[in-house]
């Protein structure tokens, strides 16, 4: 009896060890869709946003809605990877604004506020400012 009991717990735990291997084997990879620029990212990360809010408005899912949404992931990944650089930088940009502004200093300033203007526009773009 311990002979058998140790053979079940054998195959059991072999079971245990390889199964999130056979799992992996299972699961489909795609290729993110790449960017070569901010405005490109920006783009993706939309497109596929509205892919999932697609899938998501739906009251059941099939296994191919299911797939859709975990093949967005991996532009969506990738492009708020690239976002998530640029707003990076555009802190930076707009902190040098900010301590231009500081000392006054407009020659130096205008080109810094049109450096910082193009990322963030690109992200968000602005509304006309009320008069």
């Amino acid at each position: 009896m311990p002979l058998f009991r140790n053979a079940a717990a054998t195959a059991f735990l072999a079971t245990i060890a390889f199964a999130p291997a056979a799992m992996a084997e299972e699961v489909k990879h795609y290729e993110a869709e790449k960017s070569s620029t901010l405005a490109e990212a920006v783009r993706n990360f939309s497109e596929q946003n509205a892919i999932v809010s697609k899938e998501l408005a739906k009251d059941t899912w099939t296994s191919t809605d299911i797939e859709t949404i975990h093949e967005a992931t991996y532009s969506l990944e990738l492009a708020l990877e690239e976002i998530n650089e640029a707003m990076e930088e555009l802190a930076e940009k707009l902190e040098r604004v900010h301590r231009l502004s500081e000392k006054h200093e407009e020659a130096d300033l205008r080109e810094a506020t049109a450096d910082y203007l193009e990322t963030a526009e690109t992200v968000i773009p602005s509304k006309p400012a009320a008069d």
